[in-house]
């Protein structure tokens, strides 16, 4: 036996995959449904009426049950997660963010999806409430005047 084979052997006994019940997905993208509706209401009440999108609001919950998903589908099995990654690898996004608070959402929203899938849902849940919470606290910090400035120079 050489040390590639004993290499390849370790290494493919780590990535066994694991089988994942019917109850054990169900309960994942449930919570993830149920986290990514929070944030919904959440993005609704925290954005200004001017920035607010529906559209986008739809796709953070949606963006959360794929991810969720796609980790469920890639703990099974070292071949679906290689070929997810290279699907994955060709998507660009070519929309700018326009707010940057939608760009905290949507890193939220991918967040939870993967937190979920990979069935850590307390972390999902404790995340989500102190993130909630930092933002409704900072939103009430008022932000100090910087000075007006003429010809280039501080007055």
């Amino acid at each position: 036996m050489k040390f590639g084979d004993i290499f390849k052997h370790s290494f493919l006994q780590g990535f066994s995959g694991q089988d994942i019940g019917t109850t054990q997905i169900i309960i994942a993208l449930a919570v993830t449904c149920i986290i990514s509706l929070y944030i919904f209401f959440v993005y609704r009440a925290v954005t200004r009426k001017t920035f607010y999108s529906k559209n986008f609001n739809i796709s953070l919950s949606a963006v959360a049950v794929i991810t969720a998903a796609i980790i469920l589908t890639i703990q099974s099995s070292l071949v679906v997660s290689l070929g997810m990654v290279g699907a994955l690898s060709i998507v660009r996004f070519r929309t700018a963010v326009k707010e940057p608070m939608d760009l905290a959402f949507m890193f939220w929203s991918i967040s939870i999806g993967i937190m979920c899938g990979a069935g850590m849902t307390e972390v999902a849940i404790i995340s989500s409430l102190v993130i909630t919470l930092m933002i409704v606290v900072l939103e009430f910090i008022p932000v100090g005047k910087a000075p007006c400035c003429k010809y280039g120079k501080l007055r």
